[in-house]
């Protein structure tokens, strides 16, 4: 039959009440959390609460005495609420005892909880335990995973002495694979499959066989269900006993079957599964960073799948690392300006699906300040930023008439700090330093001079970088020039100096005001200069 309801009905001593009839004396098996409620208790001890992250000398008492649980001298008659947790490095040589109540005839232990998560216990693990005449030990949970290894057995209630209920609300979670001699005293046993559950494997291994006559069984999936195909089949608990009919049970999409086998084991066989899908990953799909960057990480990606995925990185730089527990790309310091793409591979039993992400890691930028400059234009191969070690190669053209006569690169904030133009048959090229700069360049005028002789002693007037010199001159001329307009420019007389003189040989020459065509005279010859 399916099991569908989805809460326990809690027996009571007296009237033994069950969520699932199967014979007189049953089993009742379903798939869901329990809810159970609390008793309360008159509780006249304080509630303990140990840890133990080491190793101890003794049993631990989770209502004994502090750091480590160690026994009292004298127990209270009645206690409730207490707790001890057993962490992956703790050793306990003795039992392991969620709350212990005695001294009085009628004692009780209720609603204490022990906790193994990993570590070792030599001795048993005992919900509640009580010695006296009357006793109550009920409503304690055990709960065991991770690598716990325990060499006794799992106890709901305990009675040293005396009678009473021992089993009313006791729970059992098992949450790992383990060997333990016994398992007793519980009303309810709740069994979780780890996601990486394979067939044929064993949850829970006794050496002495469980009594599972009115023990209400729960079987849930730990996390995400497991890699099971139809007909494996997973040992449940080795050994048991009590009557019990076969069950069949819905969990998940999965249907199991839930039988004795011939050996007395409790067995889960899969009838029918869901369909295996493969995984699904999504994610950041790039990320940029600087040159220069200290290791950083991605933002996390997210792996869907039903069962059991494996997430590994197939391709990519050996600084770009998979976190599987942050399921993100960590990635280490000293990556170069680049691109590097990186592939994921998410699978599981049903397949793989891929993803590619891409790193992309940029060179840090700097400026290029190119002017207008009077007389030519300079241009780069690059448009006003560039990173350091890139090549800029510049391409200077003057203006007709003009002609480049130097180039100086500079520092933007500093004109003392320059960077050397390297010069080659075909480029002019500076490599990038890592600061911005500033690009100057300077052009000069092309001059033209013209010597006409207008008699065999004839007067001569030449220019030369704009400046205009004179040979030929008759003595005690007037020297007389002017532009092709007609207007006076300039008037000298050798016999009498000047500013500027303009006589060959004699002095600094003339400085003409513009470009263009002049006339220069002695007052008989006249020759033409073009500036």
């Amino acid at each position: 039959m399916k099991i569908k309801k989805q809460t326990f009905i809690r027996r009571n001593c007296q009237n033994r009440s069950r969520l699932f009839s199967v014979m007189s004396r049953k089993i009742t098996f379903c798939l869901v959390l329990l809810i159970l409620p609390i008793i309360s208790a008159t509780t006249l001890f304080a509630q303990g609460r140990i840890t133990i992250n080491s190793s101890v000398a003794s049993h631990v008492y989770g209502n004994g005495e502090s750091p480590n649980g160690a026994a009292l001298t004298s127990w209270p008659a009645s206690t409730s609420g207490n707790s001890v947790t057993i962490n992956q490095q703790g050793v306990a040589p003795g039992n392991v005892v969620g709350g212990h109540a005695g001294g009085a005839a009628n004692v009780s232990s209720t609603n204490n909880s022990v906790i193994v998560n990993g570590g070792k216990v030599i001795g048993n693990v005992i919900g509640g335990q009580v010695d006296g005449a009357s006793v109550k030990a009920t409503n304690n949970t055990l709960t065991i995973r991770n690598s716990a290894t325990i060499g006794g057995s799992l106890m709901g209630g305990n009675a040293i002495a005396g009678a009473g209920d021992l089993i009313t609300g006791n729970t059992l979670n098992l949450r790992t694979c383990l060997s333990v001699k016994e398992v007793k005293n519980f009303e309810n046993i709740r069994l979780f499959l780890p996601s990486n559950a394979k067939k044929n494997m064993t949850l829970l291994a006794v050496t002495n066989a469980v009594d599972l006559t009115d023990v209400n069984v729960a079987m849930l999936f730990d996390d995400t269900a497991p890699n099971l195909m139809v007909d494996d089949e997973i040992r449940l608990i080795s050994k048991v006993t009590g009557t019990f009919t076969t069950l069949t049970v819905t969990l998940s999409g999965f249907t199991f079957e839930i039988a004795v086998d011939p050996l007395n084991a409790l067995n889960a066989k899969v009838t029918s599964a869901p369909p295996f899908v493969a995984p699904r990953i999504s994610g950041p799909a790039e990320m940029t960073i600087q040159k220069g960057y200290t290791e950083t990480s991605t933002n996390a990606f997210t792996i869907s799948s039903a069962y059991p995925v494996t997430v590994t990185k197939t391709a990519g730089h050996e600084l770009i690392t998979w976190n599987n527990t942050d399921q993100k790309l960590d990635i280490a310091e000293g990556l170069p300006a680049g691109k590097y793409p990186v592939t994921l591979r998410a699978a599981n039993r049903a397949g793989y699906t891929q993803f590619t992400f891409t790193l992309k890691v940029e060179a840090i930028v700097y400026w290029l300040e190119i002017g207008q400059y009077a007389g030519g234009s300079v241009h780069a191969n690059v448009q006003y930023i560039a990173a350091e070690g890139d090549t800029i190669t510049l391409a200077v053209t003057p203006d007709k008439g003009y002609e480049m006569d130097t180039i100086y690169i500079h520092h933007l904030n500093n004109a003392k700090t320059s960077v050397p133009l390297k010069n080659t048959e075909d480029s002019l090229f500076f490599i990038m330093p890592a600061f911005h700069i500033n690009i100057v360049a300077v052009f000069k005028e092309i001059r033209t001079s013209i010597e006409e002789p207008l008699q065999a002693n004839g007067l001569k007037a030449y220019v030369q970088n704009g400046v205009l010199y004179v040979s030929g001159v008759q003595a005690g001329a007037t020297l007389r020039v002017y532009s092709i307009s007609g207007a006076l420019v300039a008037t000298f007389n050798p016999s009498e100096g000047g500013a500027y003189h303009p006589l060959e040989g004699a002095g600094g020459g003339l400085p003409l005001p513009a470009r263009g065509v002049y006339l220069v005279t002695d007052g008989n010859r006249v020759a033409k200069i073009i500036n």
